[in-house]
C-alpha cells in the first residue's frame, strides 16, 4: 500500500515538473545536407535571461536527440559564465570550445548565435569569450573579436 501511494505521489509531482519546462529551438547540423536546421528541445523555465542563455547553450552542447542530426560541439565543453548587459549576452566558454571552432567555425558560431537570438527576443548581440577573455584568434575567416548579431 505504501508503495502505491509513493508511486501516485511521484507521478503527480512529475506532472508539475513538466510544466516548469519551456520549448526552445536549437540550430543543429543536419547529417545529410551539412546545414544548420532547427530541433525543438526543452529547458527549465526561468525568468532570468542569464539562466535562459545558459540552459540553451547546455542543451545545444549536449547534442542532438535525433539520428538525422550531427553533434557540433564536444559534450565536455563548459559554459563558464553568462552575463547579459543591455541587449548583449557575453558568453564565456572553457578552452574545449576551440576544438569545435577549428572543426566547423561558421556552424559552431552560428549555431550558438542563432539559437540564442531566436529564443530570446530581448537580445540583439552575442559576444563569445574563452575563459572570460576576448579571443584574438580567427577561425577560417571568423573572428571572435566582433560581436555577432
Amino acid at each position: 500500500m505504501v508503495i502505491i501511494i509513493f508511486f501516485i505521489v511521484s507521478c503527480v509531482l512529475s506532472l508539475f515538473n513538466v510544466k516548469k519546462m519551456v520549448t526552445v529551438k536549437l540550430f543543429l547540423k543536419d547529417r545529410n545536407s551539412g546545414n544548420l536546421v532547427i530541433q525543438r528541445s526543452l529547458i527549465p523555465k526561468t525568468s532570468s535571461l542569464n539562466e535562459k542563455v545558459f540552459w540553451i547553450l547546455k542543451e545545444l552542447i549536449s547534442g542532438p536527440i535525433h539520428n538525422n542530426y550531427e553533434r557540433i560541439f564536444d559534450p565536455n565543453i563548459e559554459v563558464k559564465e553568462v552575463i547579459v548587459k543591455k541587449n548583449t549576452a557575453y558568453i564565456s566558454f572553457d578552452w574545449k570550445v576551440i576544438d569545435s571552432l577549428y572543426e566547423n567555425p561558421s556552424l559552431a558560431v552560428y549555431a550558438i548565435v542563432n539559437s540564442i537570438l531566436l529564443n530570446i527576443r530581448e537580445l540583439e548581440e552575442i559576444k563569445i569569450l574563452i575563459e572570460g577573455i576576448e579571443p584574438v584568434s580567427t577561425f577560417c575567416d571568423i573572428s571572435l573579436e566582433k560581436t555577432f548579431k
